[in-house]
C-alpha cells in the first residue's frame, strides 16, 4: 500500500506532520486535484461513458458519478519524455490518458489490461522518483492516481455499454455509495485538511489512488462476467477501509486499519450515534485482530474478510458507550 510506503518513509527521515484522525463529520475533504498545488489551475469536465441511444440518454447523467477528476495543465514543455527530467510543469495527464488508451486497445484480456495498467505505473516511475519537493511529490501522487482514474473510466463505459438493465442498476448503486462516501473516507483516514500539514495532498491522493485501484478490479469482475472472463480480486492486507453505510450512501460507521506514525497498528473505529474508539491492533493471524484502544477500556476482535467486509465484537468495555458482545458489520470495502 503506497500510503503505508510513505508513512514509514517519513518515519526514517524523521518527518513529522500530519495530525490526529479526530474530526467532524461535516468537515469536507478537498478532492486531492492540484488547485491545491501552487501553480496549477483544475477544471472539471463531465465524463460521458454510456452510450448515445435514447434509451440510454438518462443513464449518460449517472456517469458524472463515476470518477470526479478530469484534469487538465497548461502544457509548456511539450515532448517530455517518460524517463527524462522531470518537468512539474508538463501536463502528464495527457500522457498517463494515452498510455492507458493505448493498454485498454492493446490488451487481449481484462487480466493482461489490469497488468498493463501496473506496467504504465512503473513506466513513470524513473521521471516522478525525481521529485525533491514536497508540491513535487503531491503533483504525483495525484498523476499516480490519474492512471487508476483514466483506468476507472474506460472499465465502467465498457461496462455500462455491456451490462444488462438490472446488472447495471446494482452496480450503479455501489459506484454512486462509493463516488459519494470518498471524501468522508479521506476525512476518517487522515483528520482535517487543516491540520494535516503540507504532507497531506500526498497523502490524499496516495489514498485516493488505493481506493481507485480497487475498485477497478470490482468493476473489471462484474465486466468478466459480462465477456465469460474470470478476473481474480488482489489479496487485501491487514491495512484497509471498510465503511457500514446502512444503505444510504454516506458513512454511517467506520473501521479504519493503518500503520501509523509511530510505525505501529492503527485501528480507528466509528459507530453511528455511539461514538469511536481508537487504540492498535496485533495480527492473530487467519484475518483476526487482538484490539486494544489508547485508554485500555475498549478491547475487541477485528475481523477481515477480505473483499466482504469486516467486523469489530467488543470483549472489553470499561465505561465506554461500547458493550461486551456488541458486534459491528462493515460491508461497504474501499
Amino acid at each position: 500500500m503506497k500510503l503505508n510506503r510513505i508513512i514509514l518513509m517519513c518515519l526514517l527521515s524523521g518527518t513529522m506532520v500530519l495530525a490526529g484522525c479526530s474530526q467532524a463529520k461535516t468537515d469536507k475533504a478537498v478532492s486531492g486535484a492540484p488547485e491545491q498545488i501552487e501553480g496549477y489551475e483544475a477544471d472539471k469536465e463531465t465524463i460521458n461513458a454510456g452510450s448515445e441511444d435514447s434509451e440510454n440518454a438518462s443513464d449518460n447523467s449517472d456517469n458524472e458519478e463515476i470518477s470526479d477528476t478530469d484534469i487538465t495543465f497548461d502544457d509548456e514543455a511539450e515532448g517530455t519524455e517518460v524517463g527524462g527530467e522531470f518537468d512539474f510543469e508538463h501536463d502528464y495527464v495527457t500522457d498517463i490518458k494515452a498510455d492507458v488508451d493505448s493498454a485498454v486497445a492493446s490488451a487481449s484480456s481484462l487480466k493482461e489490461e489490469l497488468e498493463s495498467i501496473d506496467k504504465i505505473e512503473k513506466k513513470y516511475e524513473a521521471t516522478f522518483s525525481k521529485a525533491e519537493n514536497q508540491a513535487e511529490m503531491s503533483a504525483v501522487a495525484f498523476w499516480y492516481y490519474q492512471i487508476w482514474d483514466a483506468e476507472l473510466n474506460s472499465l465502467w463505459s465498457r461496462f455500462s455499454d455491456s451490462a444488462d438493465a438490472e446488472t447495471k442498476e446494482r452496480v450503479l448503486k455501489g459506484q454512486r455509495a462509493w463516488n459519494s462516501m470518498k471524501e468522508e473516507v479521506i476525512l476518517e483516514n487522515l483528520g482535517p485538511r487543516d491540520e494535516g500539514g503540507s504532507i497531506y495532498p500526498q497523502l490524499e491522493n496516495s489514498l485516493l489512488e488505493e481506493f481507485t485501484k480497487n475498485r477497478c478490479y470490482i468493476i473489471a469482475v462484474e465486466l468478466g462476467k459480462i465477456k465469460g472472463e474470470n478476473v481474480t480480486m488482489p489479496e487485501r492486507s491487514e491495512y484497509g477501509t471498510y465503511v457500514d453505510d446502512q444503505e444510504s450512501g454516506s458513512v454511517c460507521s467506520s473501521l479504519v486499519t493503518s500503520l501509523g506514525w509511530e510505525n505501529d497498528n492503527v485501528a480507528k473505529i466509528s459507530i453511528f450515534r455511539l461514538g469511536e474508539t481508537e487504540g492498535n491492533f496485533t495480527s492473530k493471524g487467519n484475518g483476526e485482530l487482538a484490539y486494544t484502544s489508547y485508554e485500555g477500556d475498549v478491547e475487541g476482535i477485528i475481523r477481515l474478510n477480505g473483499w466482504d467486509g469486516a467486523s469489530f465484537e467488543v470483549t472489553k468495555s470499561d465505561g465506554s458507550p461500547f458493550t461486551v458482545g456488541d458486534k459491528y458489520e462493515f460491508n461497504f470495502v474501499f
